[in-house]
């Protein structure tokens, strides 16, 4: 019990790593967004009137969120089970998917005791 509880709490101590590491990265890549704009802003201040500058900044914003949202919307269409998959689920007790492991192992198991050999 001992050996499966610290698996766990290994298992949560990377998780929170992995999250701590994506917010800090994700925290410095907006910071870097944010003078990334303020550049392009005032190279495109320098080129045309302050207000032509902000216009095709937030016009690219804005596009690049539409792009975002319109990705975002696509409904993905799932792709129906084929029929060894179906019987595979129809065999299995309430019609669960056993994973492919446990599946093999069953089989290997099943032949080998109606195979009539014993050791």
């Amino acid at each position: 019990m001992n050996g499966l509880l610290y698996a766990v709490e290994a298992r949560a101590a990377l998780a929170a790593r992995r999250a701590a590491f994506g917010v800090v990265g994700l925290v410095l890549m907006l910071i870097g967004l944010g003078f990334l704009s303020l550049s392009g802003w005032l190279a495109l201040a320098a080129a045309t009137t302050p207000i032509q500058a902000s216009l095709i900044i937030g016009g690219a914003y804005f596009g690049v969120g539409l792009i975002v949202l319109v990705i975002a919307s696509v409904r993905r269409y799932r792709v129906p089970a084929s029929g060894s998959t179906a019987a595979m689920a129809s065999a299995t007790p309430n019609g669960n998917m056993l994973p492919a492991a446990v599946q093999a192992f069953m089989v290997g198991l099943t032949a080998g005791m109606t195979s009539g050999r014993r050791r």
